[in-house]
């Protein structure tokens, strides 16, 4: 009766052993990918937010103040540089006045005021 008991001892868990090893290699392989799931749920997301009026023109005025944005910050590095054969004063003076018209124009840019 003893070497009965181990044996189904053993046997039970070399099959656990077995079960175990082969949940690993079905999770490890690549025939199981949550990118499908996450790609479905993005694609949702995208159509519920094309029937909603209001979500589009949220989007829409995110992208033109992301536009408007994206050309004051170039215009603002490009008069922030020092321009030939202007002197060390004027250019300082220049950069704070920029810097005010810079924050000035952000603020109108954040509250949806273009020019």
């Amino acid at each position: 009766m003893k070497s009965t008991t181990e044996k189904i001892m053993i046997y039970s868990l070399v099959g656990m052993l077995q079960i175990g090893g082969s949940t690993a290699m079905v999770e490890a392989s690549a025939g199981q990918d949550d990118s499908n799931q996450q790609s479905y749920a993005q694609q949702e997301q995208e159509q519920s937010a094309y029937g909603d009026p209001e979500r589009r023109e949220q989007e829409r005025q995110e992208k033109e103040r992301n536009a408007h944005q994206g050309k004051e910050d170039q215009r603002h590095s490009h008069e922030m540089k020092k321009h030939r054969g202007e002197g060390e004063n004027d250019w300082h003076e220049r950069q704070r006045h920029e810097q005010e018209r810079h924050d000035g124009n952000r603020n109108r840019i954040a509250h949806n005021i273009f020019d």
